[in-house]
């Protein structure tokens, strides 16, 4: 389940002040209950969606390490 984590840490400051991993623990569990009508179902993402957000991933790391060689070419060049 998918809750809105702007949500949430509203619906648990409401709750309590306190900040341990137990507080917080129960008042997850409450907001799901009490807010379950508003929880996104969570599932798997299908294979493709899997598979174009890698090429993406790819792309990035491609275009980031082009540019820094870019950047390192022209620093070169200077001197």
């Amino acid at each position: 389940m998918v809750l809105h984590p702007y949500s949430l840490k509203n619906f648990m400051r409401a709750f309590s002040h306190s900040k341990t991993d137990k507080i917080d623990a129960k008042n997850i569990a409450k907001a799901v209950y009490l807010l379950s009508d508003y929880v996104i179902k969570s599932s798997e993402p299908e294979d493709l969606v899997l598979e174009l957000r890698n090429l993406f991933r790819a792309r990035k790391l491609i275009v980031k390490t082009f540019t820094a060689l870019q950047v390192r070419l022209k620093k070169h060049m200077l001197f």
